[in-house]
Order: C-alpha cells, then sequence, then structure tokens
C-alpha cells in the first residue's frame, strides 16, 4: 500500500451529482483487507461514496491492511466480541480490539509483505493442523461474535442507515443476523464466492455441514434488505434456488485510474520476448492450472519461442512455491501496490488468467467472476484464459470474444503458441475486451446503479 497520508477533505463536490447528505450512511462489515481481491472490489465499488458516510468493521485485518484514502473511520473486530471456538483457540489467538478514526491528518505505515522463513517442519505442522480442522469443518464455524459495549458505542455514534456484509462462513453470518436484530438497520449482503454450496465438500462431516450452511444463509437472507451477487450466473441460479432477487456487482473500472491518455492506447513497445504476466493471489482453487502454464510456456521457451511469466502476487513466495514448486523460482515479482497495475498489465505481452479443473475448486469458483478480470479487459493486453467451460469467468470472456479461453488441458502447449504468434487475433480479443469493460464496467455507471438500488431501501 505504501506509506499514506490522511488529509482533512473539505471538497463536497461529488462523483454522482448528489448532495452528501443524500447518500445513506455505510457500515462496511466485511475482510477489508487491501491484499485480498475482495478487499480491493469493495472499495472500488464504494470509492466515491462521501468519507463522512462511510465507514468499515473488519473481523480480520489490521488496520495498515484495511486503510483507503476515501476512508477514516475504522473498527477492528477482535478479542472483545469474538473468540476462536475450542480446539481452535489452543492454536490461534484473536487480534485486540480498536477502533480507528483517522480524521486529523495522521500516517498509517507501510505494510510490507514479508515472508517468514519457517522451518519446513513448522510449515508441515500448521498444514496438517490446517488439514484437520477442515475435515472437522471448524473452518466454517470457528468463531463466536458477539456485540461488546465497545463496538455498540462505536456502531451508534456513526449510526449507519445500511449494514453491508460479505461472508465465508456460519459464525459471519449468525453475527450478522445478531446485529441486524439488535440495531434493526437495513442489510445488504454480497456473495462472492459459492462457499454455501461447496466449503462442506472438505469435511469429514459433509451431511451436517451442508444442511448447517443452507439452514443460516436462508435464515440471513430472510433478514436481508438486498442481495448482491459478483456474476450474474451467481445471481440467476441464486436467485432460481432460494427464491430472492439478487443483482450483480462485480469490481468496477476507475476512471481516474484507467480512462486516461495514458491507458488509452494499444501500442505496446516491440519487444523479442512475449512477457506473460500473472497478478493477484495465488491459490488452491487457481494454482494448479497456473502451475500447467507456465510449464507449457517453459517449454515453449526451450523449443526457441522467447517467452517468460512475470507472477506479482501478495501472496508470500513460501506459499507460492509450495503450490508451484520449482516453477515460482524465477516467475516470483512479489507484491504490487494498486496504483502500479496498470502500468504492469499495460507492458505485458499477454495476461494469464487461471482456474484449476479439480472438482472441488470447479464446485467453488464456478459462480464467481475474478476481480482481475475487469483490470485485465480494459488495460488493452490481450488475455489468455486456462479455465473449465462451466465456470462463470470462462462463459463471461468467451460470450464476448474477450480472451483466447481454452477448456482442454490436452492443448495447453500449442494453444499458447498460437496466441503468441497470432498477432490479429490479439488485436480483436483485446478490442472486444476493452469495450466490455467500458461498456459495462465503468465505476461512474456501477457507483449510479448501486446508489439507485440502496438509495431503493431507505
Amino acid at each position: 500500500m505504501g506509506g499514506a497520508r490522511i488529509h482533512k477533505n473539505n471538497d463536497k463536490k461529488r462523483f454522482l451529482n448528489v448532495n452528501i447528505k443524500e447518500y445513506p450512511k455505510i457500515l462496511l462489515l466485511c475482510n477489508f483487507n487491501q491484499k485480498s481481491a475482495n478487499g480491493v472490489t469493495i472499495k472500488n465499488l464504494f470509492r466515491h461514496w462521501p468519507k463522512e458516510r462511510i465507514a468499515v468493521a473488519d473481523y480480520a485485518s489490521t488496520i495498515e491492511e484495511m486503510y483507503v484514502d476515501n476512508i477514516s473511520k475504522y473498527y477492528s473486530i477482535g478479542n472483545k466480541e469474538s473468540e476462536y471456538v475450542s480446539p481452535i483457540n489452543l492454536f490461534f489467538e484473536i487480534s485486540i480490539s480498536k477502533d480507528f478514526d483517522l480524521y486529523e491528518e495522521t500516517m498509517i505505515k507501510s505494510n510490507e509483505v514479508f515472508d517468514n522463513n519457517n522451518s519446513k517442519i513448522n510449515n508441515l505442522i500448521s498444514e496438517f493442523r490446517l488439514y484437520l480442522l477442515k475435515k472437522a469443518g471448524l473452518t466454517i464455524n470457528n468463531r463466536r461474535f458477539w456485540v461488546s459495549k465497545e463496538f455498540d458505542k462505536w456502531f451508534r455514534s456513526f449510526d449507519p442507515d445500511i449494514v453491508y456484509t460479505t461472508m465465508a462462513d456460519i459464525s459471519i453470518m449468525e453475527f450478522n443476523i445478531e446485529l441486524k436484530n439488535k440495531y434493526k438497520k437495513k442489510l445488504m449482503i454480497h456473495i462472492f464466492d459459492d462457499f454455501i454450496n461447496s466449503k462442506y465438500e472438505e469435511t469429514f462431516f459433509k451431511s451436517y455441514w451442508k444442511q448447517k450452511l443452507k439452514e443460516v444463509f436462508i435464515r440471513l437472507l430472510a433478514y436481508s434488505d438486498l442481495n448482491m451477487a459478483i456474476s450474474d450466473k451467481m445471481s440467476h441460479e441464486f436467485q432460481n434456488k432460494y427464491g430472492y432477487k439478487f443483482y450483480t456487482f462485480h469490481n468496477p473500472v476507475l476512471e481516474e485510474i484507467w480512462m486516461n491518455s495514458e491507458t488509452n492506447s494499444f501500442i505496446k513497445h516491440n519487444n523479442d520476448t512475449f512477457n506473460f504476466v500473472f497478478t493477484g493471489s495465488v491459490i488452491d482453487h487457481i494454482a494448479p492450472a497456473l502451475k500447467q502454464v507456465i510449464i507449457a510456456i517453459n517449454n515453449l521457451n526451450s523449443e526457441g519461442i522467447n517467452t517468460k511469466v512475470e507472477i506479482y502476487t501478495p501472496t508470500p513466495y513460501s506459499d507460492v512455491y509450495r503450490l508451484l514448486g520449482k516453477e515460482a523460482i524465477h516467475c516470483y515479482k512479489g507484491f504490487v501496490r494498486n496504483c502500479d497495475i496498470p502500468n504492469v498489465l499495460r507492458n505485458a505481452s499477454g495476461l494469464i488468467l487461471t482456474l484449476s479443473f479439480e472438482s472441488k475448486s470447479i464446485r467453488y469458483t464456478r459462480l464467481s467472476l475474478a476481480t482481475k478480470a475487469t483490470e485485465y479487459m480494459v488495460s488493452k493486453t490481450p488475455i489468455f484464459l486456462f479455465a473449465p467451460k462451466e465456470v462463470a469467468v470462462y462463459e463471461y470472456l468467451n460470450k464476448f470474444e474477450a480472451a483466447y479461453c481454452l477448456d482442454n488441458p490436452n492443448n495447453l502447449k500449442e494453444s499458447i503458441k498460437e496466441f503468441i504468434e497470432n498477432k490479429e487475433l490479439q488485436k480483436k480479443i483485446s478490442q472486444n475486451a476493452y469495450e466490455v469493460a467500458t461498456s459495462y464496467h465503468l465505476s461512474k455507471k456501477v457507483t449510479q446503479r448501486m446508489y439507485s438500488l440502496i438509495k431503493s431501501i431507505t
């Protein structure tokens, strides 16, 4: 994130032609970590909300991780509002509860990504411990939450009109229900991944956790005033399955970053080496396919086609190496700040987007649309997508011919070679992607649509 200075803001001119007091006061109750895809999406969705009308209550991040320059009021939900269930409490500690009101000029120190060099034995112990917790289902319901007097005071002092929330487990869903009952505020939920219909698969007690997740989610929907999903595919399926209306909101393209003379050009630097770039977290649902792509590109390179891969990620090197093996050694470039992403994407020859073909990953990612998809599309750099054809991101990009879409691992090396050599195809898909991004995903359009929906429930 880099050093960030907060200044008093007396500018009352807003992105939308709306008086500040007409904006409902929004509390973002979520994991707002700005090194996570979800955190970045949420920040961008509310980028133009007035500072006085928005606050963050985060249950997983430090102030350094969640700070953004257009939000001043934060609460770190910690040991005064929650505890780990047994036996997780034997291995992990809850962070300290604290509120932050940063209206005055304050300096937030950079939150650098450090890769701790734990021994292989410690890493193996941690992985085995996490494996057992997942199998027992304790990662689905790992904490208990309540309203402390400190959080109650902070909540009432801000007095939001709406609580916007994301969740990925039972405990957070139940906490949102408790807040709804206690404060009677409007509730809007936003679903990023289909954890309801997939997370139980990693447990020994699938039937129990499947039913429990479904019961709590349906109960939460009964309390919700506005439901949002990350893709049209998810919106349609959830509406049919649960009987509630869902609206699609994905990561918007910020005009002030992307729509200027620098970014508004298709001209690429001539380079003898075709430079592939991957950005974002390297996780289980992405890594297997990404590794296959890197191996295929390396094989092409050994055959005389000059290519390379660069991975820009907040994921620590030890985790990337664990997931990608030796393929990570020459690819890993570490964390890149959000403000530097445009240059990274624009200067690449091609962008890699992958999702795993493993059945458990498909269940989890099938309805999701990668946060970086819109940034990839607006960059005017051609996208190479390697993913199962039944996932939402494949259907979306393939529908608009906005990427080279491949769902057959057997044709991987040959397809990458075609992608590299076919300049007309690169131009076509990059132009299509740019048109989709500017037609449907510009921040001003997304903000206006979301503002209208939010006003409709207040």
